[in-house]
């Protein structure tokens, strides 16, 4: 927070908030907490020394001496990377949704070790199955690929799990109405 300890030394905490709103806010919240031997914790603002303005999360631990006199230790973490790192993530995560729906495209993972197959729910959806019909066992996906491209679409699901090539792949699905659909996988 850019503040030394003797800057600090009989400083009301009121400095690092960057309005009295804020300070009264954390100031119910974890005195109200006083009775609860539980620890707490909860995000804020703090103000640098040179004007910043940081999110932090402040955390409070709750001491006992004598019968009735409570204490509590704050400890203070700045997460101001880590806020504007879930900020961007959850941005990305926004612009490939908007992909994956522009391109009607499911997503889907292989869970190696156990074998079994993991589907988003445009990957239901475009194999016109509910998730309480599909367990993501390979036995469970067969039954859903055409009979002639399935032997295929293994193949090239083990050449890519070796490490020989990319996972590409085209093969049938039966749609709604048992007609046949093409898909292209990755």
């Amino acid at each position: 927070l850019g503040r030394d300890q003797g800057e600090l030394a009989g400083q009301d905490c009121r400095v690092f908030y960057a309005n009295d709103e804020e300070y009264d806010r954390i100031g119910r919240l974890f005195y109200d907490d006083l009775g609860d031997p539980v620890p707490a914790s909860m995000e804020t603002k703090f103000v640098t020394k040179d004007g910043r303005i940081i999110d932090v999360l402040l955390n409070a631990s709750y001491l006992t001496h004598g019968e009735h006199k409570r204490q509590a230790v704050f400890t203070v973490l700045d997460i101001t990377e880590r806020k504007k790192a879930s900020a961007m993530l959850a941005e990305e995560s926004t612009r490939l949704q908007l992909a994956l729906d522009s391109a009607q495209a499911g997503v889907w993972t292989w869970d190696i070790k156990q074998n079994k197959l993991n589907w988003d729910d445009r990957m239901f959806s475009l194999y016109s199955v509910g998730q309480d019909q599909f367990d993501g066992s390979q036995k469970a996906w067969k039954k859903l690929v055409h009979e002639n491209d399935f032997p295929n679409a293994m193949a090239k699901k083990m050449a890519a799990l070796r490490g020989d090539e990319d996972y590409h792949c085209q093969y049938r699905i039966k749609g709604p109405q048992g007609q046949w659909r093409h898909v292209r996988v990755r």
